[in-house]
């Protein structure tokens, strides 16, 4: 198989959303990989990088989902072979765990649209080039993930302190969504009704462009790492 993206997808609810306009636009070829449905992972040498996406389950659920032990052996092995490796929400607790932090309970619930702020790190760091300081975002989780030894925290926010982190040298983990689209968010409230209820979605037409400019900024510094 040729060289291309690889994305983790977890459940059919938690697309790549503008990740994968994104990837069309820019002529890069990508797979989606059905991790629920029991497909095989792709070797390393046929990856230009990896996106790992969201899911409901808990890192540690190896016993109920069994290609969450595989996965985070692949995710780290990725990150040594310095292939750039994107991971968001439940990607980035397995990018974490992957690495020997914990992932616990938050102390609340982040459902909703928000903002987080770059550290100095994130500043300075090449993902978040031309972005910021503080990003508008969706958040959809209740866990949060420690930061590992080896590793830069690049975002907070007033509800969970770690909101992005980065595993040198190009393994990076978001809490956050920028990827959303509208179909992706009805999608989400359709599995599981937010607080916000229909303003949760509405709220999509009053950020999308700001979050539409934050998420191509993203794409651009992370996909010119490969």
């Amino acid at each position: 198989m040729s060289k291309h993206v690889a994305i983790f997808k977890h459940i059919k609810s938690e697309g790549a959303g503008t990740i994968y306009r994104y990837l069309r636009r820019k002529h890069l070829p990508y797979r989606i990989y059905e991790l629920q449905y029991g497909v095989a992972l792709p070797d390393l040498n046929e990856l230009l990088a990896l996106v790992v996406l969201g899911g409901p389950m808990n890192v540690d659920e190896e016993g109920r989902y069994p290609f969450l032990g595989p996965e985070k052996k692949l995710i780290r092995q990725a990150v040594q072979a310095k292939l750039p490796v994107l991971g968001v929400c439940l990607g980035a607790q397995l990018l974490a765990t992957a690495f020997g932090a914990a992932v616990t309970r938050n102390r609340q619930p982040e459902v909703g649209w928000f903002e987080v702020d770059l550290t100095p790190a994130g500043a300075a760091d090449p993902l978040f080039t031309g972005v910021g300081p503080t990003l508008p975002v969706v958040q959809w989780h209740q866990d949060t993930f420690g930061i590992p030894d080896q590793a830069l925290h690049l975002a907070s926010s007033p509800l969970c302190v770690h909101q992005a982190l980065r595993v040198p040298p190009f393994g990076y983990g978001l809490q956050f969504h920028v990827e959303v689209t509208a179909s992706l968010l009805k999608s989400w409230c359709k599995d599981s009704p937010p607080p916000q209820g229909d303003g949760f979605v509405s709220g999509y037409g009053k950020q999308r462009y700001v979050l539409t400019r934050v998420a191509n900024r993203i794409y651009d510094n992370f996909f010119a790492l490969i």
